[in-house]
């Protein structure tokens, strides 16, 4: 027996068709050991009669596809049929081909006698197609002899392979292809076809008769932004591969794959931020109660993710195949048509401009019907402050990974300057005023008269990435908001109208506090504001109201952790302490910087904290090894641990045992250290910083 898996549209019918008209002319001259070949194709909705009756025309038998309605006649009348079946196809040696099964095909109820040991059926062959690898797994168990059978995945086709099948379905346009002009426009279209010999036909026969270079821009533009717009493929192609997402079942599960769409074409996923979003998205079904760890949850992701991958929906990354996953270009237009207008998709509205290289979003007139928008991966400076003055039903901001490009330059004065154009041959600039001659806002913990410095010959500064005041209040029904990786150094205090909002990511930017109005999203889950580097004032105030937290992570930040409160000389307000996080109850993960000595003893103490603890970086200058140890003992669950600028500490090793979730160690800037007791760590990445 041998199972034959791929995408929708890669061609396994066309190669299970092949197989037939080969051995089926070869049966009938006597070239090979069949009596009989059979071709099957099954239906969605799977019908064992219409089986029956399809197997029995091949073999001589007179049929019935259709039966009673109740459920009882038609057993009787399957099983009735399956013995008939069975006392032919036993005494034959048959090869039955099923096409596109989407289930196990239950053998013995259909009358097929099964590929075994015994001598009467060893010549008897069964081939079978599926786009989903557990049917495929499932059907092989049918079979006892590990050697008779086998299963084979269909790859997409190389990049010199779907040249040819392309070139070769331009027919009479192959002059065409050599025209310089065109060649590489046609070697785009190629691309954006992914291998997918479904769409590489399709889209091929559309090009006949395109002779101008104008005509293949046009495509190349269609394919990239609305592949409807290419003659065929949506009835096709998307049509085609929208079974397979109609075949997931639970709408949770389609919504996962839908999601994934929203990341850049022919982009590598990160697993962890990918299941981080579909947490942060409710999409995961885990009960919301104490039961179930933030980890239980994302373990439900990574099983999303197999489900996806064995229906040839997900594949494995490019760059790396266990901790990323990708979207195929064909597969992630579908995922775009299912949640546009043309396919009529009213509960779910995606807009995705990712990795475009946009500066910035010129029309915002779809927003207001839109549910999910991805603008990550481009080049913009800000959020568009003209969106529509409502956007009710968007829940999902993606704005990552913005780096906008760097405008202003330090001059031979020393001050920072910005050239905006030319006027009768002088240059005109702008020039970028002091901290102190900017208007202060709302929690700024700039002291009073700071300016900012500047050292003639720096390097040039990027612009800082910004958030229009009233943008949050259009968006109130936000429930992901990621800002991460951008240069985005002020949020704006309308941050808590967002009242819907469960899942915020600040984390490497370049923001220095956070607003006292964060207090007011009351059903907020995960706050990552890790990897930022001026973080100075968390408010006392919002940290305590967020009750709802189940990941707070402020790893490798700034602020610096106290046990209890304390009143910030700069802004005179109280900040956070690690006894406010000790009241939050829901609390399941928790990532901080440490950089005295009090508090890490104090943390030791605290069961909730301890329990919680996955990320710490230690900075404290009178630590020893001593200390760490009886530290760490508590700390179960840590998986990071950065220890820096730790000069007491000379010789690393873990007394009371490592923290037995221990992955990743970094030691930096340890001086006195000699030795690292590496045998203690057996299965722990280590960073040393080799200046040390």
């Amino acid at each position: 027996m041998a199972g034959i898996c791929g995408t929708g549209g890669v061609g396994k019918t066309a190669l299970i068709k092949v197989i037939n008209n080969e051995f089926d002319s070869a049966s009938r001259s006597n070239g090979v050991p069949f009596d009989v070949v059979i071709l099957v194709t099954v239906l969605r909705s799977m019908n064992l009669l219409q089986i029956q009756r399809d197997i029995g025309n091949r073999i001589g038998l007179s049929l019935k596809e259709e039966g009673p309605t109740d459920a009882a006649p038609r057993d009787r009348l399957i099983v009735q049929q399956s013995k008939d079946l069975f006392r032919v196809l036993s005494k034959k040696k048959f090869l039955l081909l099923l096409d596109d099964l989407w289930e196990e095909l239950d053998l013995e109820k259909v009358g097929i006698p099964c590929p075994t040991d015994d001598d009467n059926y060893k010549q008897c062959k069964i081939v079978f197609t599926t786009r989903d690898e557990a049917v495929c797994s499932d059907m092989l168990t049918l079979c006892g002899d590990d050697e008779a059978k086998a299963k084979v995945i269909v790859p997409f086709l190389s990049r010199s392979r779907a040249w040819e099948l392309f070139w070769k379905k331009c027919g009479s346009e192959k002059k065409v292809l050599a025209n310089p002009q065109i060649r590489p426009l046609a070697e785009r279209v190629v691309e954006q076809c992914g291998g997918l010999p479904l769409a590489l036909v399709t889209v091929g026969k559309a090009m006949v008769g395109k002779i101008l270079p104008e005509e293949w821009k046009a495509a190349v533009k269609d394919l990239e932004y609305d592949p409807t717009k290419v003659r065929g493929m949506q009835d096709k192609v998307l049509n085609i591969l929208r079974f397979s997402y109609e075949a997931l079942g639970k709408e949770k599960t389609k919504q996962c794959l839908l999601y994934c769409s929203l990341f850049p074409e022919s982009h590598d996923i990160n697993r962890k931020q990918l299941i981080e979003y579909w947490i942060g998205e409710d999409l995961l079904d885990c009960p919301d109660d104490d039961v179930y760890s933030i980890d239980d949850i994302r373990n439900r992701g990574h099983l999303v993710i197999r489900e996806l991958q064995e229906k040839h929906l997900l594949e494995c990354g490019v760059t790396d195949e266990v901790n990323k996953v990708r979207l195929h270009d064909v597969v992630r237009d579908m995922a775009l048509w299912l949640t546009s207008k043309d396919a009529g998709a009213e509960a779910t509205r995606f807009i995705a401009l990712t990795g475009k290289g946009l500066a910035e979003v010129r029309n915002t007139r779809d927003w207001a019907e839109a549910t999910k928008i991805s603008l990550m991966r481009n080049k913009m400076e800000r959020l568009p402050d003209d969106i529509p003055a409502s956007c009710p039903k968007l829940t999902t901001l993606l704005a990552n990974a913005n780096e906008a490009a760097s405008r202003f330059i330090v001059d031979e004065r020393g001050e920072e300057v910005l050239e905006i154009g030319c006027f009768m041959g002088a240059k005109l600039s702008l020039v970028r005023l002091p901290d102190d001659a900017t208007p202060r806002r709302e929690g700024d913990p700039r002291p009073a008269g700071s300016s900012m410095t500047t050292m003639k010959g720096q390097s040039r500064e990027q612009m800082r990435f910004f958030v229009p005041h009233s943008f949050f209040q259009f968006t109130g029904a936000l429930g992901v908001l990621d800002l991460s990786h951008t240069s985005i150094d002020y949020i704006p205090s309308e941050i808590g109208l967002l009242g819907e909002l469960q899942f915020l990511n600040l984390s490497n930017t370049k923001i220095r506090w956070l607003p006292t109005r964060l207090g007011n999203l009351r059903k907020l889950k995960q706050l990552d504001v890790s990897h930022t580097g001026q973080l100075k004032a968390i408010p006392e105030a919002p940290i305590s109201y967020l009750q709802m937290l189940k990941v707070f992570n402020s790893y490798e930040s700034l602020y610096q952790w106290c046990w209890s409160l304390y009143r910030d000389c700069r802004t005179q307000g109280m900040q956070a302490s690690l006894k406010c996080l000790e009241g939050l109850m829901h609390l399941d993960e928790l990532g901080i910087c440490l950089r005295t000595l009090l508090p890490l003893r104090k943390l030791a103490c605290s069961r909730r904290l301890c329990e919680s603890i996955r990320f710490l970086k230690i900075n404290v200058r009178y630590l020893t090894s001593s200390h760490l140890s009886e530290a760490l003992v508590s700390m179960t669950g840590l998986r990071e641990l950065f220890l820096e600028n730790c000069s007491m500490i000379e010789q690393l090793e873990f007394i009371h045992g490592q923290p037995r979730s221990l992955e990743t160690l970094q030691l930096w800037d340890l001086t006195s250290l000699s030795r690292v007791a590496s045998s203690s760590l057996p299965s722990v990445s280590i960073f040393l910083d080799v200046t040390f």
